[in-house]
């Protein structure tokens, strides 16, 4: 996508790429990067090029850098089965220092290729996939031998300590492997404190035959949507894995009927909050919240607040980081709400506007969705991320906004 991307938040180490280290509460100066895809760990961001390329900033195990370097692909490349220009990076997901490549065949003509998962970073919770404790160079995950190749990973989620991957074999059969951190029952495999073999999800025998649509990882939690078939009848129902300690898999009551669940689209999760996104008539969605309010993450439920979306507004695109929210509505108008330590949405700490969490730990954030990015004349968002107190916009200046 080529546009201007523009950041705010976190920045101890340089990851928001500005090449600086203070923490951003305004937006920043626009750099001129082609950004397809992004991912962020505690302190660095990846991002892929729509020519291909691999870029890292911040502190990671590879580099410490303030500004957007390149990494050379073939060092990852290496690891995969020969020729190596075969392979092209197809995704970019990171836990909290660890990063996941998932590369696939560049032509249709390798159809009996599998796809592969290549993984850098440390190794502290098992992320790695790898029984060594220090690894001094990337590696291949090595999924269970149960799922035949060829075999293709149709999609990859990271949460801060644990993977989950979603994998389809040529006679469609899907299997959700999950790897890392497992004390809570966030793997959906018998609790354990940590593992580094991925292995397939033990789901409940009415969902063994359903298909996995969204996924989303918390620190301690995993939610799924899936798409099942029961005696004739199609239907989607959440599904939670690991602890409930803030009630991020207590589902409301509001979704006990089945039709109500069969609205749902889409799943987001921050550490201890989900957010379901539910489509009632198209094109309008409605966020449903629950789960940890530390720093002011759950919509709240007050007329002082004004009602989000704005009525005639629908929600485009959502993102979740480590404690915080940005939604982009059709308006063009970019939201925010919850934790802002950092300046991560865009307000100064001693503003008014950010008023103290309803919660004991008496964190700083937002109470309330807000406004923290409007569009001047010819700007509109392609995309945005949120990472750990970090904020991104790509934004395109050659574009009308859109109606």
């Amino acid at each position: 996508m080529d546009g201007q991307f523009i950041s705010i938040g976190s920045n101890s180490d340089g990851q928001l790429g500005n090449g600086n280290t203070t923490d951003q509460h305004n937006w920043n100066t626009p750099l001129r990067l082609h950004l397809n895809k992004v991912t962020f760990g505690a302190t660095f961001t990846l991002a892929t090029t729509t020519t291909g390329q691999l870029l890292v900033t911040g502190n990671s195990t590879l580099t410490n850098t303030a500004t957007f370097s390149q990494l050379q692909l073939e060092q990852f490349t290496q690891l995969l089965p020969p020729p190596h220009s075969q392979w092209h990076l197809d995704n970019i997901v990171a836990a909290w220092n660890t990063a996941f490549l998932l590369f696939k065949p560049a032509t249709m003509n390798q159809q009996q290729l599998s796809d592969h998962i290549v993984t850098f970073g440390t190794n502290d919770w098992g992320e790695r996939a790898s029984p060594s404790a220090t690894l001094t160079s990337a590696n291949l995950v090595i999924l269970p031998p149960s799922i035949p190749h060829p075999h293709s990973i149709t999609s990859i989620q990271a949460g801060p300590r644990h993977v989950l991957i979603s994998v389809t074999t040529q006679d469609n059969t899907q299997y959700i492997v999950t790897w890392g951190a497992g004390r809570h029952g966030q793997l959906g495999q018998q609790a354990v404190q940590r593992t580094n073999e991925p292995s397939v999800v033990q789901l409940p025998p009415h969902l063994s035959r359903a298909t996995l649509l969204k996924a989303a990882l918390g620190r301690d939690h995993t939610v799924l949507l899936f798409h099942k078939e029961v005696e004739g009848v199609q239907g989607k129902e959440i599904h939670f894995l690991g602890s409930n300690k803030q009630g991020q898999c207590q589902l409301p009551a509001s979704f006990s009927e089945p039709a109500r669940q069969n609205q749902l689209i889409d799943v987001f999760a921050t550490w201890s909050t989900t957010f379901l996104i539910s489509q009632h008539s198209s094109p309008t969605h409605t966020i449903t919240s629950f789960g940890s309010n530390s720093h002011s993450q759950l919509l709240p439920n007050n007329p002082e607040y004004d009602e989000f979306p704005p009525k005639g507004n629908s929600i485009v695109r959502l993102a979740t980081g480590s404690e915080h929210v940005l939604a982009l509505l059709d308006n063009g108008q970019v939201w925010g709400w919850g934790w802002n330590e950092h300046g991560n949405l865009g307000l100064p700490l001693d503003s008014e506007d950010n008023e103290e969490a309803s919660s004991v730990s008496g964190g700083k954030g937002r109470k309330g969705p807000r406004v923290i990015w409007s569009p001047t004349e010819g700007e509109r968002v392609l995309n945005l991320w949120a990472g750990n107190a970090t904020s991104f916009l790509l934004v395109s200046t050659s574009h009308p906004n859109p109606t």
